[in-house]
């Protein structure tokens, strides 16, 4: 059987394995090949520049076949207006990804008619943008909508989230958010059940009453975000504590990722975090100075899957952890760990010298009082 007999389907399957280059040559081969490899070059666009971005409008604007309806990914990096998200949307309505990197310029103007237009969206990164609580409003509308990105978008209102509750939303980033409020932002994140990865990095309205709102108030209650795999936190004060993060923690066993900080969090959070995330897979604790190296090590010989400890600024001395650095520490080198990576951990595991079991056991005792205050679990 020659190639040009094979059925479209698996001609396309095999094209679609090819980097760029080769599909356009493909598509100067024959008809049957150009027919399965223009959609794999619309597919997915990236744009640098806003000359690229007009050249690539007037090449739609002049061919007599839509391409654009084969684009399914726009990444831009450059300044995008409202006008540029108009014309966009003109060209490409399945679009399914759209990343702007710089958001700054568009507001509800171009928003609400993209939403209305592009109803195949599933991926919406809009940092930064000047949109309010008009656009959110049609994202009900957005069915398939998985991955949200809010960050800086300081726009909104604390009742933003309200209209995602019937979308499968998945991944939402409200960093650089200072709008978010207990009452409202906290009580619709709780409805969003099938969410997976929360990030909350410098959202200075976080505190203890919101996070009351992301764990079950009594014990019959289902837990709020049971599919949370992935959290991000900055503290930025000291009411994310002992008492907020270990609840959390208990409450919440499959994350496999956690970022907690400038938290004033102690030891009794990362035995806690030991004891109930069999799963962890990296965790950053930077600028939280209440830990100690005998924590730490908790961590690294407690959860068999650990591959990354961020702690900078934890002043960690690496001598205390002698299987990776030696006493004789280049003096040019800083005396602190900043990041125990893969490496470094699997180092301490296999020559475990600086704790024996007596140590730890002696931790555990002063850490013993890890109840959280029965007040905290009160909405």
């Amino acid at each position: 059987m020659g190639i040009d007999s094979l059925p479209i389907e698996i001609l396309g399957r095999i094209t679609s394995s090819l980097p760029p280059s080769c599909l356009y040559a493909c598509c100067l081969t024959n008809k049957r090949f150009y027919t399965t490899s223009v959609p794999l070059l619309w597919r997915d666009i990236m744009l640098k520049s806003l000359l690229t971005w007009e050249k690539l409008c007037m090449s739609l604007a002049n061919v007599r076949t839509p391409l654009g309806h084969h684009v399914r990914q726009v990444h831009i990096y450059c300044d995008f207006n409202d006008d540029d998200c108009i014309r966009l949307m003109k060209h490409m309505p399945n679009l399914e990804v759209l990343e702007l990197v710089h958001a700054g310029d568009l507001t509800d103007r171009s928003i609400v008619p993209l939403v209305q237009t592009c109803l195949q969206l599933e991926d919406i990164h809009l940092h930064s943008s000047s949109i309010t609580y008009r656009s959110l409003h049609y994202f009900s509308g957005l069915k398939r909508l998985r991955k949200l990105d809010l960050s800086g978008c300081g726009g909104l209102s604390p009742f933003a989230l309200l209209p995602l509750q019937n979308c499968p939303l998945e991944l939402l980033n409200l960093s650089l958010c200072r709008w978010l409020n207990a009452k409202d932002t906290a009580l619709d994140l709780k409805g969003l059940s099938l969410l997976k990865e929360l990030n909350l990095i410098c959202c200075s309205t976080v505190g203890k009453e919101f996070m009351q709102y992301l764990l079950p108030s009594t014990d019959n209650e289902p837990v709020p975000l049971p599919r949370l795999h992935t959290f991000s936190l900055t503290g930025d004060d000291a009411e994310i504590d002992d008492y907020v993060i270990i609840p959390f923690v208990k409450s919440h066993p499959h994350l496999r990722s956690l970022i907690l900080m400038d938290c004033a969090i102690t030891d009794r959070s990362l035995i806690a975090i030991r004891d109930y995330l069999p799963k962890l897979l990296d965790i950053e604790i930077s600028y939280c100075n209440h830990v100690s190296s005998s924590g730490v090590r908790q961590l690294v010989l407690g959860i068999p899957r650990l591959e990354m400890i961020g702690v900078k600024n934890c002043d960690i001395p690496k001598k205390d952890f002698p299987e990776v650095w030696k006493t004789d520490v280049d003096q040019t080198d800083s005396r602190f760990v900043d990041r125990l990576t893969f490496r470094e951990i699997e180092q301490i595991r296999a020559g475990n010298v600086s704790d024996t079991p007596a140590e730890i056991h002696e931790l555990e005792l002063a850490l013993t009082d890890t109840s959280p205050r029965s007040d905290f679990l009160l909405i």
